[in-house]
């Protein structure tokens, strides 16, 4: 199992296998609420992706097989859109016009209309191959990433523009773009460097990193979280780059993307958890001190 679970508005909580199943889990009790079986398989994909649950609960879920695919709260099938490679995970800004990007390094806009049935309003080609997902900017603007490069678009109604496209020649990108409040786009590739760039396209910094597969999460203050191949977690300001923080995980590698949660209300610093290839972890984060929490038991 290596996509991504994801947390519906009622708690149920979303994970899907390379087989092609859709679990939908009690996070009480951890059972299945309901189960569905897409009919695709890969099995020997390592591609990490996550549903997007909109606001009246439906699920869209980008299965194995070339198709995006919405089911109901209760695990019923909505519809499925076909598209040109195995999907990444969808995104959306008003849950009415969906992203998402394929593995044939196209992006395909969809707008749900009437009874929420799926009309595709534009595709735009933007690479060879694409591992990333679709993020979105506080502007609007589209990212993703594909081959080796940070691609930025606007979406202009009736057409998505390519409005940048940087490529430093480090490697291929596996990973999505990580996007700061003021705009700046962080790239993570298979190289030796981490590459931020302005809302223009043009760079800003770039740093020695361990190869990564760890998408970058960055909080609301600028600061990144990334994971790596040595499996150390990196903290930096986005703004330049220079490392704050680092946390060793353990030997294993850092597939996934940090996730950090602060308690409403809270001044203390945020709780960020990620997981390597042996075991999750979970601690408290600053720019000064690292804290261990907790590292579950295996079960």
């Amino acid at each position: 199992m290596t996509p991504g679970p994801v947390v519906g508005p009622n708690g149920t909580i979303y994970a899907a296998s390379n087989g092609g199943v859709l679990h939908a889990i009690n996070p009480s009790t951890g059972a299945d609420r309901w189960t569905y079986d897409c009919g695709h398989t890969d099995p020997g994909s390592d591609l990490s992706v996550s549903s997007l649950v909109l606001a009246d609960g439906t699920v869209l879920w980008p299965t194995p097989g070339h198709e995006l695919l919405a089911l109901s709260p209760t695990g019923t099938k909505l519809w499925s859109q076909p598209l040109p490679g195995q999907p990444t995970s969808p995104a959306s800004v008003d849950g009415h016009r969906i992203y998402v990007g394929d593995t044939s390094g196209t992006v395909t806009a969809i707008d749900l209309t009437y009874r929420n049935l799926p009309s595709p309003a534009w595709t735009l080609k933007v690479g060879g191959i694409s591992y990333g997902s679709v993020v979105v900017g506080v502007s609007g603007r589209l990212y993703t990433t594909a081959d080796s490069a940070l691609i930025a678009i606007d979406d202009v109604g009736a057409q998505g523009h390519l409005s940048w496209r940087v490529d430093p020649g480090d490697g291929i990108t596996e990973v999505s773009a990580g996007l700061a409040p003021d705009g700046t786009a962080l790239l993570g590739l298979n190289g030796s460097q981490e590459w931020a760039y302005r809302p223009d396209g043009t760079l800003l910094w770039h740093s020695p990193r361990v190869i990564t597969y760890s998408s970058p999460s960055v909080t609301a203050t600028g600061l990144a979280y990334v994971g790596d191949h040595s499996g150390t977690m990196h903290v930096f300001p986005v703004r330049d780059g220079t490392q704050a923080a680092a946390y060793r995980v353990s030997p294993a590698q850092i597939w996934t993307a940090p996730s950090w949660t602060r308690a409403i209300g809270s001044t203390t610093a945020p709780r960020t958890a990620t997981s390597s290839a042996s075991t999750p972890a979970a601690r408290n984060c600053s720019t000064s001190t690292w804290v261990h929490l907790w590292t579950p038991t295996p079960r």
